[in-house]
């Protein structure tokens, strides 16, 4: 477990806890580390700046984070743990994906404790529970009008391939321009790879023209790289999920440099954080100042969601 204990001069302390992945061999370590190097920066950044004043007394943050291993079972004990600590976790992190989020939030909720999640587009996760909340934005919507426009003008042949936690992740309008139903996959299959090789295969036989990919990391990685093992060249390729993290640009290498996806945050986004003061290119460039990696959106996100908590 990780753990970031305030300054001692703070008389109390507000305790954030989190099942999250950091452990390189997780399926999740790349997004996992980058969340958790985004939640130390903001609790470092606030108790160095005098705490949270909560009725009219400084009060500090202490972080703790417990290893998920990318795994469900993992969550739901490293959730029960935090909450049985002691002193117990006031409020909660959730880890990366909607599954594991859903899972984090079926133990927190009916705890009455506080969720807040950076990295859950499922609607799902967040329906009947009071206590369960995302900071999100609508990035289906940005490519909900490019697919009116195509079913419109005669749409391309188009299959859509996404991980089996993440089944609304598209737009109604995308899945009715697809040339099949859409492709599913379980990323803690053992065959993950080969039920990837089979699919790509059959829409290279089928003549399909586009791949849309809502996914996380390993589905990003695998279909360009099977693609170009195929010698398939589809027309386009978009993630709407996974918007090119590190470890997705190490394995396609130069490759990456020709694959897109809809991300909602770029540190070119002329915003200012009401909270810290810093503009989205300060943020990025503290970030990898200070843990040596791109924060992506899954950082920028991971930031916001425990300013907001907070």
């Amino acid at each position: 477990s990780l753990r970031i204990s305030p300054h001692e001069h703070f008389n109390r302390t507000i305790t954030i806890g989190a099942p999250i992945s950091f452990d390189m061999d997780d399926v999740h370590f790349s997004s996992g580390r980058t969340m958790m190097q985004a939640w130390k920066m903001f609790t470092e950044w606030v108790n160095n700046h005098g705490g949270i004043n909560f009725h009219g007394e400084n009060v500090s943050i202490t972080l703790v984070c417990v290893e998920d291993y990318s795994d469900s079972d993992y969550v739901e004990e490293g959730v029960n743990i935090l909450l049985n600590s002691t002193p117990p976790t006031d409020l909660f992190l959730a880890p990366y994906t909607s599954f594991l989020t859903h899972i984090a939030a079926g133990v927190t909720n009916p705890a009455q404790k506080m969720l807040m999640a950076g990295a859950a587009a499922n609607e799902n996760v967040f329906r009947g529970r009071n206590y369960t909340f995302s900071t999100t934005c609508p990035s289906t919507l940005y490519i909900e009008t490019v697919f009116r426009s195509l079913k419109q003008f005669s749409a391309p042949r188009v299959a859509v391939l996404r991980d089996i936690d993440e089944p609304i992740c598209l737009p109604d309008i995308v899945t009715s321009v697809s040339a099949t139903s859409p492709f599913e996959f379980d990323p803690e299959a053992i065959d993950y790879d080969e039920q990837i090789l089979v699919v790509m295969q059959e829409l290279q036989a089928n003549g399909v023209e586009s791949i849309l990919g809502c996914s996380y990391e390993k589905l990003c990685i695998n279909i360009p790289s099977m693609a170009k093992s195929l010698d398939y060249n589809p027309d386009g390729i978009l993630f709407v999920i996974c918007d090119l993290v590190q470890e997705v640009r190490d394995s396609l290498g130069y490759d990456s440099e020709y694959v897109m996806g809809i991300t909602p945050w770029v540190p070119t986004v002329n915003t200012v954080d009401t909270i810290v003061g810093w503009t989205a290119q300060e943020f990025q460039d503290r970030f990898v100042l200070t843990n040596n990696i791109d924060p992506t959106t899954i950082g920028a996100s991971a930031f916001a969601g425990i300013e907001i908590l907070v």
